[in-house]
This record gives C-alpha cells, sequence and structure tokens, in this order.
C-alpha cells in the first residue's frame, strides 16, 4: 500500500511521456491493472492516442542529461536521446499538418454545401418567378381574349343580318322574274284568245 502511490504517478508520467513521443494530446478508454506479488509489483495501463484539433498540440519531449558522457556506452544512450526527440518531433509536426489539412477540407466541404444550398435557393427563386410570370400572360391572355369577344359580337350580327337579307332579296327577285317570265308570253295568248272569244259570243 505504501508503493502504490509511486507506482500510480510513475504510471502517469510514463503514459504523457509515450503520448509525447507518438505526438499525440489525449487519451481515451484508459485502463490499468496492478499485479502484486510477493516480491514484485507489476503495473500496465493501456489506453488509446489520438490527436484531438480542439486540444492543443503536446509539447515537444526534450531529454535532458546532467551526466557527463564517459564510455561507449553513454555516447550511445545519448544517440538514443536524440533519435526519440527527434521523431517526437516528427510524429507531432506530421500530426499538426494532416490536421491543418483536415480542417482545410472540412471548411472546403462546408463552403461547398453553403454554396449548394445558395444556388439551389436561388434557382427555386428564379423558378417561383418564372411561374409567376407565366402566371400572369395566361391572365392577360384570358383578358384580351374576353375583350375581343365583347367587340366582335355586334358586328359579327350585322354581317349575318346582312347575308341574310341578301340571299331573301335574290330569292325574292328570281321569283318575280320566273312569274313575270311564265305569266307574260302564255297568259298574253290565252288572254288575246279568251277576249276574242268571249267577243265573238
Amino acid at each position: 500500500s505504501e508503493a502504490l502511490p509511486f507506482l500510480e504517478f510513475e504510471l502517469a508520467r510514463q503514459m504523457m511521456l509515450k503520448l509525447k513521443c507518438l505526438g499525440m494530446n489525449c487519451a481515451f478508454g484508459l485502463k490499468s491493472e496492478i499485479d502484486v506479488g510477493s516480491q514484485l509489483i507489476v503495473a500496465t495501463s493501456t489506453a488509446t492516442a489520438l490527436y484531438c484539433d480542439a486540444i492543443p498540440p503536446p509539447r515537444i519531449l526534450e531529454i535532458s542529461r546532467t551526466i557527463a558522457v564517459q564510455d561507449e556506452e553513454d555516447r550511445k544512450l545519448v544517440a538514443l536521446q536524440q533519435q526519440i526527440e527527434t521523431i517526437s518531433g516528427k510524429n507531432r509536426q506530421w500530426l499538426a499538418a494532416s490536421a491543418t489539412r483536415q480542417a482545410a477540407r472540412k471548411r472546403r466541404q462546408y463552403a461547398r454545401k453553403i454554396k449548394e444550398a445558395q444556388l439551389r435557393k436561388a434557382a427555386a427563386k428564379l423558378e417561383a418567378e418564372k411561374r409567376r410570370e407565366e402566371r400572369r400572360a395566361a391572365k392577360s391572355k384570358s383578358s384580351s381574349g374576353g375583350s375581343s369577344r365583347k367587340q366582335l359580337t355586334p358586328q359579327g350580327s350585322g354581317n349575318l343580318a346582312s347575308t341574310a337579307k341578301e340571299p331573301s332579296d335574290k330569292i325574292a327577285k328570281s321569283l318575280d322574274d320566273s312569274s313575270s317570265k311564265k305569266m307574260t308570253p302564255e297568259r298574253g295568248d290565252n288572254v288575246a284568245v279568251g277576249a276574242v272569244e268571249n267577243f265573238v259570243h
């Protein structure tokens, strides 16, 4: 029980160093397990590391050495420290660039959606205006057709009356001509003959 606080502190420190090395700034699903033995305590911690745009990026991992380099082993450790710092800086830089690209991509998508919505709205407005113009044109056509019918009705009746009079006059003239033609030659002879006969009687 006396060693558990130090163990948990060491686990947290190791987790933060691992996140800095990977260039991540958050971890989800953190699970810790502690196995206690007779002479040894083993603690393991697992989590899912991510790079979140809303959280500030992690600081660059810096390993400080206070002991002087004396032999080949120290030089290997120094080279290993430099490699870890380089990997941490590259991971951080790569993740920051990918986050910037992702944010720019999202902004372009949002701008495209907004533009498409504006175009759809403008097209709908134009369509509505076109329909209103068609309705106005139909109303104006119907009103002009009604006025032309009103103007044409008296003229049409006059024409019909004149055309009706013309054939009646023609029929009357033809009847008079035919009766006169028939009566003049035949009845003239008959009348003359009858007059003679009456005079004789």
